[in-house]
Protein backbone atom coordinates (compact mmCIF):
# COMPACT_ATOMS: atom_id res chain seq x y z
CA UNK A 1 0.00 0.00 0.00
CA UNK A 2 1.47 3.39 -0.98
CA UNK A 3 2.46 5.77 1.80
CA UNK A 4 0.28 8.91 1.96
CA UNK A 5 1.75 12.39 2.01
CA UNK A 6 -1.32 14.59 2.42
CA UNK A 7 -5.08 14.48 2.06
CA UNK A 8 -7.66 16.91 0.65
CA UNK A 9 -11.46 16.72 0.75
CA UNK A 10 -13.93 18.65 -1.37
CA UNK A 11 -17.64 18.58 -2.22
CA UNK A 12 -19.06 18.26 -5.73
CA UNK A 13 -22.77 18.54 -6.57
CA UNK A 14 -24.51 15.89 -8.62
CA UNK A 15 -26.54 17.11 -11.56
CA UNK A 16 -29.93 16.06 -12.94
CA UNK A 17 -32.85 14.20 -11.40
CA UNK A 18 -32.98 10.42 -11.52
CA UNK A 19 -36.68 9.67 -11.95
CA UNK A 20 -36.23 5.99 -11.18
CA UNK A 21 -34.25 6.57 -7.97
CA UNK A 22 -35.58 9.78 -6.40
CA UNK A 23 -33.83 9.00 -3.13
CA UNK A 24 -30.49 9.44 -4.90
CA UNK A 25 -31.31 13.01 -5.91
CA UNK A 26 -29.61 14.59 -8.93
CA UNK A 27 -28.17 12.31 -11.56
CA UNK A 28 -28.00 12.42 -15.36
CA UNK A 29 -30.59 14.18 -17.53
CA UNK A 30 -34.22 14.98 -16.86
CA UNK A 31 -36.86 14.46 -19.53
CA UNK A 32 -40.50 15.55 -19.37
CA UNK A 33 -43.43 16.29 -21.65
CA UNK A 34 -44.14 19.45 -19.61
CA UNK A 35 -43.30 21.07 -16.29
CA UNK A 36 -46.10 21.76 -13.82
CA UNK A 37 -45.14 24.32 -11.17
CA UNK A 38 -47.06 24.55 -7.90
CA UNK A 39 -47.62 28.20 -6.93
CA UNK A 40 -48.63 28.46 -3.29
CA UNK A 41 -50.22 31.91 -3.54
CA UNK A 42 -52.20 31.13 -6.70
CA UNK A 43 -55.36 29.09 -7.14
CA UNK A 44 -54.00 27.37 -10.25
CA UNK A 45 -50.59 25.92 -11.04
CA UNK A 46 -48.33 27.06 -13.86
CA UNK A 47 -47.89 24.58 -16.71
CA UNK A 48 -44.81 25.07 -18.88
CA UNK A 49 -45.09 23.57 -22.37
CA UNK A 50 -41.46 22.67 -23.12
CA UNK A 51 -42.17 21.89 -26.78
CA UNK A 52 -43.77 25.29 -27.40
CA UNK A 53 -41.12 27.17 -25.42
CA UNK A 54 -38.35 25.35 -27.31
CA UNK A 55 -39.85 26.05 -30.74
CA UNK A 56 -39.93 29.78 -29.96
CA UNK A 57 -36.57 29.95 -28.21
CA UNK A 58 -32.90 29.65 -29.16
CA UNK A 59 -33.27 25.95 -29.94
CA UNK A 60 -35.90 26.56 -32.63
CA UNK A 61 -35.54 24.15 -35.49
CA UNK A 62 -33.44 21.71 -33.48
CA UNK A 63 -34.60 18.21 -32.62
CA UNK A 64 -33.82 18.67 -28.95
CA UNK A 65 -36.16 21.08 -27.20
CA UNK A 66 -35.39 22.02 -23.61
CA UNK A 67 -35.75 24.59 -20.85
CA UNK A 68 -33.47 25.54 -17.96
CA UNK A 69 -34.77 25.42 -14.38
CA UNK A 70 -33.86 29.09 -13.94
CA UNK A 71 -36.17 30.00 -16.84
CA UNK A 72 -38.98 28.07 -15.14
CA UNK A 73 -38.37 30.11 -11.96
CA UNK A 74 -38.54 33.37 -13.93
CA UNK A 75 -41.88 32.38 -15.44
CA UNK A 76 -43.25 31.41 -12.02
CA UNK A 77 -42.11 34.71 -10.50
CA UNK A 78 -43.84 36.68 -13.25
CA UNK A 79 -47.02 34.70 -12.69
CA UNK A 80 -46.92 35.70 -8.99
CA UNK A 81 -45.95 39.35 -9.74
CA UNK A 82 -42.63 38.96 -7.91
CA UNK A 83 -39.92 41.37 -9.06
CA UNK A 84 -36.50 40.47 -10.51
CA UNK A 85 -34.58 41.32 -7.30
CA UNK A 86 -36.71 39.30 -4.88
CA UNK A 87 -37.00 36.47 -7.40
CA UNK A 88 -33.53 35.34 -6.33
CA UNK A 89 -34.98 34.44 -2.93
CA UNK A 90 -36.90 31.65 -4.68
CA UNK A 91 -35.97 28.40 -6.37
CA UNK A 92 -37.47 25.32 -8.00
CA UNK A 93 -37.66 21.98 -6.21
CA UNK A 94 -39.37 18.62 -6.22
CA UNK A 95 -40.87 16.91 -3.20
CA UNK A 96 -40.53 13.19 -2.58
CA UNK A 97 -42.46 11.67 0.30
CA UNK A 98 -39.61 9.43 1.46
CA UNK A 99 -36.83 11.97 0.93
CA UNK A 100 -38.32 15.43 1.39
CA UNK A 101 -37.55 18.56 -0.57
CA UNK A 102 -35.00 18.21 -3.38
CA UNK A 103 -33.71 21.43 -4.96
CA UNK A 104 -32.97 21.69 -8.67
CA UNK A 105 -29.85 23.55 -9.76
CA UNK A 106 -30.76 26.75 -11.70
CA UNK A 107 -28.62 25.61 -14.61
CA UNK A 108 -30.15 22.16 -14.77
CA UNK A 109 -31.89 21.51 -18.10
CA UNK A 110 -35.17 19.66 -18.62
CA UNK A 111 -35.34 18.04 -22.06
CA UNK A 112 -38.61 17.56 -23.94
CA UNK A 113 -39.92 14.10 -24.66
CA UNK A 114 -43.51 13.49 -25.73
CA UNK A 115 -43.50 10.05 -24.11
CA UNK A 116 -42.12 11.26 -20.75
CA UNK A 117 -44.40 12.11 -17.80
CA UNK A 118 -45.06 15.64 -16.59
CA UNK A 119 -42.40 16.88 -14.16
CA UNK A 120 -44.10 18.21 -11.01
CA UNK A 121 -42.10 20.88 -9.17
CA UNK A 122 -42.66 23.65 -6.63
CA UNK A 123 -41.72 27.33 -6.70
CA UNK A 124 -40.51 27.87 -3.14
CA UNK A 125 -39.11 30.68 -1.03
CA UNK A 126 -35.63 29.40 -0.12
CA UNK A 127 -33.82 32.08 1.88
CA UNK A 128 -35.37 33.50 5.01
CA UNK A 129 -33.82 35.94 7.45
CA UNK A 130 -34.92 35.53 11.10
CA UNK A 131 -36.49 39.01 11.26
CA UNK A 132 -38.77 40.19 8.46
CA UNK A 133 -38.13 43.80 9.48
CA UNK A 134 -34.37 43.49 9.08
CA UNK A 135 -32.97 46.43 7.12
CA UNK A 136 -30.76 45.60 4.15
CA UNK A 137 -28.26 48.38 3.39
CA UNK A 138 -27.17 48.89 -0.22
CA UNK A 139 -23.51 49.89 -0.20
CA UNK A 140 -23.74 52.71 -2.73
CA UNK A 141 -22.80 55.58 -0.45
CA UNK A 142 -26.32 56.98 -0.48
CA UNK A 143 -27.63 55.36 2.65
CA UNK A 144 -30.55 53.85 0.75
CA UNK A 145 -32.41 51.11 2.59
CA UNK A 146 -34.96 48.48 1.71
CA UNK A 147 -36.98 48.23 4.92
CA UNK A 148 -39.12 45.26 4.07
CA UNK A 149 -39.82 42.30 1.87
CA UNK A 150 -42.58 43.28 -0.54
CA UNK A 151 -46.16 42.36 0.25
CA UNK A 152 -46.24 39.94 -2.67
CA UNK A 153 -43.28 38.01 -1.26
CA UNK A 154 -44.58 37.96 2.33
CA UNK A 155 -47.97 36.82 1.02
CA UNK A 156 -46.32 34.00 -0.94
CA UNK A 157 -44.21 32.96 2.04
CA UNK A 158 -47.32 32.86 4.24
CA UNK A 159 -49.19 30.55 1.85
CA UNK A 160 -46.11 28.34 1.56
CA UNK A 161 -45.80 28.06 5.35
CA UNK A 162 -49.54 27.48 5.75
CA UNK A 163 -49.45 24.73 3.13
CA UNK A 164 -46.51 23.01 4.83
CA UNK A 165 -48.15 23.13 8.26
CA UNK A 166 -51.57 21.87 7.17
CA UNK A 167 -50.26 19.08 4.92
CA UNK A 168 -47.78 17.52 7.34
CA UNK A 169 -44.57 18.97 5.87
CA UNK A 170 -43.65 20.15 9.40
CA UNK A 171 -44.34 16.91 11.33
CA UNK A 172 -42.34 17.79 14.43
CA UNK A 173 -44.62 20.71 15.25
CA UNK A 174 -46.73 18.32 17.36
CA UNK A 175 -43.70 17.42 19.50
CA UNK A 176 -42.74 20.92 20.63
CA UNK A 177 -43.37 22.29 24.10
CA UNK A 178 -46.93 23.60 24.57
CA UNK A 179 -47.85 22.26 21.12
CA UNK A 180 -51.60 22.36 21.90
CA UNK A 181 -51.78 26.14 22.35
CA UNK A 182 -49.30 26.91 19.56
CA UNK A 183 -51.21 24.83 17.02
CA UNK A 184 -54.46 26.56 17.98
CA UNK A 185 -52.63 29.88 17.61
CA UNK A 186 -51.82 29.17 13.96
CA UNK A 187 -55.46 28.31 13.24
CA UNK A 188 -56.67 31.41 15.08
CA UNK A 189 -54.48 33.75 13.03
CA UNK A 190 -55.55 32.03 9.82
CA UNK A 191 -59.24 32.43 10.68
CA UNK A 192 -58.78 36.13 11.44
CA UNK A 193 -56.86 36.59 8.18
CA UNK A 194 -59.76 35.12 6.22
CA UNK A 195 -62.19 37.39 8.06
CA UNK A 196 -60.12 40.50 7.19
CA UNK A 197 -59.83 39.47 3.54
CA UNK A 198 -63.57 38.84 3.03
CA UNK A 199 -65.72 41.94 3.46
CA UNK A 200 -68.84 39.78 3.66
CA UNK A 201 -67.68 38.32 6.99
CA UNK A 202 -68.64 41.00 9.50
CA UNK A 203 -68.81 38.91 12.67
CA UNK A 204 -67.08 35.90 14.22
CA UNK A 205 -70.35 33.97 13.97
CA UNK A 206 -70.46 34.46 10.20
CA UNK A 207 -66.83 33.40 9.97
CA UNK A 208 -67.30 30.17 11.93
CA UNK A 209 -70.40 29.20 9.95
CA UNK A 210 -68.46 29.38 6.69
CA UNK A 211 -65.01 28.11 7.79
CA UNK A 212 -63.87 25.31 10.12
CA UNK A 213 -60.84 26.01 12.31
CA UNK A 214 -60.05 22.28 12.21
CA UNK A 215 -59.05 22.67 8.54
CA UNK A 216 -56.40 25.23 9.50
CA UNK A 217 -54.66 23.25 12.23
CA UNK A 218 -51.29 21.61 11.54
CA UNK A 219 -51.77 18.11 10.12
CA UNK A 220 -52.33 15.48 12.80
CA UNK A 221 -53.24 17.95 15.55
CA UNK A 222 -56.76 16.68 16.22
CA UNK A 223 -55.77 13.01 16.19
CA UNK A 224 -53.27 13.79 18.96
CA UNK A 225 -56.11 14.91 21.27
CA UNK A 226 -58.44 12.59 23.14
CA UNK A 227 -62.16 12.49 22.24
CA UNK A 228 -63.30 14.95 24.92
CA UNK A 229 -60.60 17.46 24.01
CA UNK A 230 -61.36 17.10 20.32
CA UNK A 231 -65.16 17.36 20.49
CA UNK A 232 -65.86 19.67 23.42
CA UNK A 233 -62.97 21.44 25.15
CA UNK A 234 -60.96 22.51 22.08
CA UNK A 235 -63.85 24.07 20.04
CA UNK A 236 -65.14 25.97 23.08
CA UNK A 237 -61.69 27.28 23.99
CA UNK A 238 -60.94 28.22 20.38
CA UNK A 239 -64.13 30.24 19.89
CA UNK A 240 -63.52 32.12 23.12
CA UNK A 241 -59.99 33.00 22.02
CA UNK A 242 -61.23 33.91 18.53
CA UNK A 243 -63.66 36.50 19.94
CA UNK A 244 -60.91 37.95 22.14
CA UNK A 245 -58.30 38.03 19.34
CA UNK A 246 -60.78 39.68 16.97
CA UNK A 247 -60.99 42.61 19.36
CA UNK A 248 -57.20 42.70 19.89
CA UNK A 249 -56.45 42.76 16.15
CA UNK A 250 -59.46 44.87 15.24
CA UNK A 251 -57.37 47.54 13.49
CA UNK A 252 -54.97 45.14 11.74
CA UNK A 253 -55.32 43.99 8.13
CA UNK A 254 -54.76 40.52 6.66
CA UNK A 255 -51.16 41.33 5.72
CA UNK A 256 -50.26 42.05 9.35
CA UNK A 257 -51.79 38.73 10.42
CA UNK A 258 -49.75 36.92 7.75
CA UNK A 259 -46.57 38.41 9.23
CA UNK A 260 -47.52 37.33 12.75
CA UNK A 261 -48.21 33.81 11.47
CA UNK A 262 -44.76 33.62 9.80
CA UNK A 263 -42.99 35.04 12.87
CA UNK A 264 -44.65 32.47 15.14
CA UNK A 265 -43.36 29.74 12.84
CA UNK A 266 -39.87 31.25 12.92
CA UNK A 267 -39.88 31.03 16.72
CA UNK A 268 -40.19 27.23 16.55
CA UNK A 269 -37.98 26.68 13.47
CA UNK A 270 -35.14 25.29 15.60
CA UNK A 271 -37.44 22.83 17.33
CA UNK A 272 -39.22 21.49 14.24
CA UNK A 273 -36.19 21.61 11.87
CA UNK A 274 -38.12 23.68 9.34
CA UNK A 275 -36.71 25.88 6.55
CA UNK A 276 -33.73 23.64 5.91
CA UNK A 277 -32.33 22.80 2.47
CA UNK A 278 -30.98 19.34 1.72
CA UNK A 279 -28.79 18.46 -1.27
CA UNK A 280 -27.28 15.13 -2.38
CA UNK A 281 -23.57 15.62 -3.01
CA UNK A 282 -20.43 13.62 -3.63
CA UNK A 283 -17.55 13.99 -1.23
CA UNK A 284 -14.26 13.89 -3.10
CA UNK A 285 -11.29 12.73 -1.05
CA UNK A 286 -7.83 13.09 -2.62
CA UNK A 287 -4.68 11.62 -1.14
CA UNK A 288 -1.15 12.17 -2.45
CA UNK A 289 1.42 9.45 -1.96
CA UNK A 290 5.10 10.12 -1.24
CA UNK A 291 5.78 9.04 -4.80
CA UNK A 292 3.55 11.88 -6.08
CA UNK A 293 0.62 9.70 -7.13
CA UNK A 294 -2.87 11.17 -6.51
CA UNK A 295 -5.50 8.75 -5.22
CA UNK A 296 -9.11 10.02 -5.41
CA UNK A 297 -12.19 8.36 -3.96
CA UNK A 298 -15.82 9.53 -4.19
CA UNK A 299 -18.40 9.01 -1.46
CA UNK A 300 -22.14 9.70 -1.50
CA UNK A 301 -23.10 12.34 1.06
CA UNK A 302 -25.83 14.82 1.99
CA UNK A 303 -25.43 18.56 2.42
CA UNK A 304 -27.73 20.32 4.89
CA UNK A 305 -28.14 24.10 4.96
CA UNK A 306 -29.72 24.93 8.31
CA UNK A 307 -29.67 28.65 9.25
CA UNK A 308 -31.87 27.97 12.29
CA UNK A 309 -29.89 25.04 13.73
CA UNK A 310 -29.87 25.29 17.52
CA UNK A 311 -26.15 24.71 18.10
CA UNK A 312 -24.41 24.84 14.71
CA UNK A 313 -26.27 27.07 12.22
CA UNK A 314 -24.72 26.94 8.76
CA UNK A 315 -23.75 24.12 6.39
CA UNK A 316 -23.53 20.53 7.64
CA UNK A 317 -22.55 17.32 5.85
CA UNK A 318 -23.26 13.65 6.43
CA UNK A 319 -21.58 10.78 4.62
CA UNK A 320 -23.90 7.93 3.58
CA UNK A 321 -24.55 5.32 6.29
CA UNK A 322 -23.48 7.80 8.99
CA UNK A 323 -26.13 8.99 11.45
CA UNK A 324 -24.73 12.38 12.46
CA UNK A 325 -24.30 15.60 10.47
CA UNK A 326 -20.91 17.29 10.86
CA UNK A 327 -20.56 21.08 10.72
CA UNK A 328 -18.84 22.01 7.44
CA UNK A 329 -18.84 25.78 7.87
Amino acid sequence: MPRLKKMKESLSFQQGLDEHRPDQGFLGNTTASAVEVKLFSQETNLTVDIAKIGSEGPVAGSKEQKIAVEDVAVMAARQCNIGPVERHLFSICTFKQNFGTMWLHPGHVVHYSASAPVLHVEFRFTFLVPDLNHEFTFDEGKGERCNHLSRKVVCYLFHQCRHDLTTGRVPKVLQIENAYNKCLGFALLDMLRIMRSDERLKTVAQLTRKHRFQDMLPAGTLSSFNLIMRKYITPKKFYQQLHSANKTYDQQDEFYLMEVYIKQLLVICKEVQYLQEKFPVKLSRSEVTLEGEVLTTMREAKLLISPFHETKPGILTKVSKKKVFICFC
